[in-house]
């Protein structure tokens, strides 16, 4: 049985009262929804047009919200019983883009439920090549990928694409504010400050760019404009397979694996103070887990996703680990989808209209 570390406000099995639980939840949901722009990349390398991107997106929220719930119901199939909900992964990223530039978007949907089932496997296999699936390779896998997304993540911060022009150094000026106001709040905030550290962030961050005229009228007019309710149209799905790219999305599949393993260890050690070594049990039944959500990301025509560790580091610096929180922003992401309203994920924010972000060309 698990010891209750005394540091955390809300353990794994805690309820946060009702308005917390509100707040935390919508807190999870906008940052799942944060990665929703490596849907939008992929769409973008497949040459999709903005309609169907837009539908692409609405179909991804109820994705990660299934994947989501999947992860923090405590089966005994699946599911780890820890708040680690999936978001869309950069592991799939680099394929899914191969993929897109190959065969469209069938490719990138059917190649994903390839790599989802290979997860699936893989899980199986867990106890009997313990050897081989090591928690030490599933930390290094864990490592370069927070390496890889450090890089992306720098490069968005500091504007490189835009350097000298006009609005660069008001960009690069609102990375600092948002950075400082959510690690502020998640070391010397107290209680709801604490608990909500990077929703405040990311409020000062939207709030700061709208003083340094990066979000103006013309960015929120094609918003306001759209219906309230409008569920996304599924239509243009289809799946195939591209045989050359089999391999690739093995690889990924492995290393959502590993980084599955890595992930959920780290969620095992945040909530047991006595914690020596990883669950297993519960570690197969997470990676069976995180691949019914890549099956359910693939069938809804999206790139692949993957337990995210950034979130598992939020509920770390929160103090607030119930699974419930996970549950609960599941039932935030639902809604979403139908209404279009809800602006479309970007990479930065830039003095143009979703419509131009949408449609222009994706980068070399």
């Amino acid at each position: 049985m698990p010891t209750r570390p005394p540091e955390l406000l809300y353990a794994v099995d805690e309820r946060p009262p009702p308005g917390r639980l509100a707040l935390l939840g919508l807190q999870y949901a906008v940052l799942i929804g944060i990665y929703l722009i490596f849907v939008v990349m992929v769409a973008r390398a497949a040459m999709a047009p903005a309609q169907v991107i837009q539908d692409l997106v609405g179909l991804g929220f109820i994705a990660v919200a299934i994947g989501a719930f999947v992860q923090a119901y405590r089966g005994s199939l699946f599911g780890s019983g820890y708040l680690a909900p999936p978001v869309f992964s950069a592991i799939y990223v680099g394929p899914a883009i191969m993929a897109a530039e190959a065969g469209g978007l069938p490719a990138v949907a059917g190649l994903t439920i390839f790599a989802g089932l290979t997860e699936a496997v893989l899980s199986r296999l867990l106890l009997r090549f313990r050897v081989i699936f090591h928690p030490m390779i599933a930390g290094f896998t864990v490592l370069v990928v927070g390496f890889q997304l450090g890089l992306v993540g720098l490069a968005k911060a500091l504007d490189i694409a835009e350097e000298g022009t006009s609005v660069y150094w008001a960009h690069v000026s609102v990375a600092p504010v948002t950075l400082a106001i959510a690690v502020g709040f998640s070391i010397w905030g107290k209680r709801v400050l604490r608990l909500l550290s990077i929703l405040f962030g990311v409020i000062a961050g939207l709030a700061a760019a709208y003083a340094a005229g990066l979000i103006d009228a013309a960015t929120i007019a094609p918003v306001g404009a759209a219906p309230w309710f409008a569920l996304p149209n599924p239509s243009f799905l289809s799946y195939s397979l591209a045989a050359p790219l089999l391999p690739a999305f093995i690889a990924a599949g492995f290393a959502a694996t590993l980084r599955t393993m890595g992930v959920i260890t780290t969620a095992q050690k945040i909530n047991d103070a006595d914690w020596k070594r990883p669950d297993l049990a519960n570690i197969k039944k997470a990676v069976l887990g995180d691949s019914i959500g890549t099956l359910t990301a693939g069938a809804l025509g999206c790139p692949g996703t993957c337990v995210g560790p950034s979130l598992v580091g939020v509920s770390s610096a929160t103090g607030a680990t119930s699974r419930a929180i996970a549950f609960m922003a599941a039932a935030s992401l639902r809604p979403l989808p139908s209404c279009p309203r809800s602006p479309p994920p970007s990479s930065a924010c830039r003095p143009r209209s979703p419509e131009a972000f949408l449609s222009s060309p994706p980068p070399s």
